[in-house]
C-alpha cells in the first residue's frame, strides 16, 4: 500500500508518516505544498492520499479536484482548520472522502488511517473474491463518502461491515433515501437505516427529535442520501453521471429498480444508533460512438 502524504508543516508529515509505520506501511511519500504533490501523483499510483487544505501555491482542495478530474477514486483524508457546514459540503463536492480537524489528535489520526487501510484492503479482498465483472472500485466513492457524512456532519463514528453482494431488490432496513445515477455509468445508491438511526440524525439534523418517523424524518433521510451521492459523484467524475431527486421510502417491502441482471453490492455499517447499508447498483453504459466505428470496436481504442 502507498501513501501520499502532502502538508506544509513538517511536523505533521512525521506524524503521519510515523502512524502509517504503526499500521504496517511503510512505503509513504511526502509533498511540502500542492504543486509538489501533483507530481508525484503524476508519477505514482497511491492507495491513499493524506493532505492539508492550506498550502502554499496549489490548495489540498486543488489537488483533490485535479485527481478527481483525472478519474482516479482514491480515498482522500483532509486535514483542515475549517470545519463550517459550507465548507465541509464544498470538500464532499469537490471529493474529499473525510476530514481532519486541526489541532490533531494522534490517537484520532490514526484510528482514521486504520480504518482507510483496512478499507482498502477489503476492498481488494472482496474483488479477488468476486472477480473482475464485478467493479468494485465504484464502491470506494460511496463509502468514503458515506463514512465522512457521518462521522464530519452527524458527529457519530459507523464501523464498515464486509460487503457482499445481494439477492434481493429490497432496502436492507426500514427507512431508505434514494438516489437514481445516470451518465456514463446509470444505477441506484440506497442508504437504509434502522429506525432509530433515522430519529437520531434528523434530531442531529433538526434540533429537535421527531415523535416518529415522518415528513421531517423522510427529508433529512433524502438530504443524506443525496449529500452521499454527490460525494461520490465527485470522485468519479469521468462517469459524468448526473443525480436524480432523491425518493424515501418506509418499510422494508419496496423493490429498488437496480440495473436489470446486475446484483448490487451491499456494505454494512453499525453505529451505536443502530444500522446503517448503502447499497450500490452501478453499471457502465457502452461507449455508443465507440460502437458505431468497426475500428474501435474492434481495437478497443
Amino acid at each position: 500500500m502507498k501513501v501520499l502524504v502532502a502538508d506544509d508543516d513538517s511536523a505533521i508529515r512525521v506524524l503521519v508518516v510515523r502512524l502509517l509505520a504503526q499500521i504496517g506501511v511503510v512505503d509513504a511519500i511526502e509533498a511540502e505544498n500542492g504543486n509538489q504533490a501533483l507530481e508525484h501523483l503524476a508519477n505514482h499510483t497511491f492507495d491513499l492520499i493524506v493532505t492539508d487544505w492550506e498550502m502554499p501555491g496549489r490548495s489540498g482542495l486543488d489537488v483533490v479536484r485535479a485527481v478527481r478530474a483525472g478519474g482516479s477514486r482514491v480515498p482522500v483524508l483532509m486535514i483542515t482548520v475549517r470545519s463550517q457546514r459550507n465548507q465541509v459540503l464544498e470538500a464532499i463536492e469537490a471529493g474529499v472522502s473525510d476530514f481532519l480537524s486541526k489541532p490533531i489528535e494522534a490517537s484520532v489520526l490514526r484510528a482514521k488511517l486504520q480504518r482507510f487501510c483496512d478499507h482498502v484492503d477489503t476492498l481488494k479482498a472482496f474483488k479477488e473474491r468476486m472477480g473482475e465483472s464485478t467493479r468494485v472500485e465504484y464502491l470506494n466513492p460511496f463509502i468514503t463518502s458515506i463514512i465522512s457524512v457521518f462521522d464530519t456532519m452527524l458527529d457519530v463514528k459507523i464501523k464498515r461491515g464486509t460487503p457482499f453482494t445481494s439477492s434481493s431488490p429490497l432496502p436492507e432496513h426500514e427507512i431508505s433515501g434514494i438516489i437514481g445515477l445516470t451518465g456514463k455509468a446509470k444505477g441506484v445508491a440506497v442508504v437504509s437505516l434502522g429506525k432509530e438511526t433515522a430519529l437520531r440524525c434528523a434530531e442531529q439534523l433538526l434540533g429537535e427529535r421527531p415523535p416518529a418517523i415522518n415528513s421531517d424524518v423522510a427529508d433529512a433521510v433524502g438530504e443524506l442520501a443525496n449529500i452521499v451521492a454527490g460525494g461520490a459523484k465527485a470522485q468519479l467524475q469521468q462517469l459524468c453521471m448526473n443525480l436524480s431527486l432523491p425518493s424515501v421510502i418506509t418499510g422494508k417491502n419496496h423493490t429498488v429498480g437496480f440495473p436489470r441482471g446486475l446484483a448490487p453490492v451491499c456494505i454494512p455499517f453499525e453505529c451505536e444508533w443502530g444500522p446503517i447499508s448503502l447499497q450500490v447498483g452501478l453499471k457502465e453504459e457502452p461507449d455508443l460512438e465507440r460502437l458505431k466505428d468497426p475500428v474501435l470496436a474492434a481495437v478497443g481504442g
